[in-house]
């Protein structure tokens, strides 16, 4: 492959640096890993890893940028270690009620 045919990710204002914590508006805390690019149609996709409250375990998930930007807002470290002093069985009753309603109303 030539370095013709490589296609550069942007970078800089607008884009989260690696490590950066996200809130999704149905409730759940996420670190932002990276952005790639869809094999199909080189679209960006956000990857990132959950936090809390369930368990973090297997790999990272992806997701459309347009649809990242619309669901996840920035946060402080400080909001997701007050959101981890909560009762972890409430926050993911709390977020699979905010996720059914939100599918219910088509979002």
């Amino acid at each position: 492959m030539q370095a013709t045919n490589l296609v550069a990710i942007p970078t800089g204002p607008g884009r989260p640096e690696p490590g950066a914590l996200f809130r999704h508006v149905d409730g759940g805390y996420y670190m932002y890993l990276m952005t790639a690019r869809h094999s199909e149609d080189q679209s960006p996709l956000v990857v990132y890893q959950h936090l809390w409250p369930f368990e973090r375990e297997g790999d990272p998930w992806a997701r459309p940028q347009a649809e990242w930007d619309k669901r996840f807002t920035p946060v402080s470290a400080a909001d997701l270690q007050a959101a981890m002093r909560q009762d972890q069985g409430a926050a993911q009753a709390a977020v699979h009620e905010a996720k059914a309603a939100r599918r219910a109303a088509g979002g």
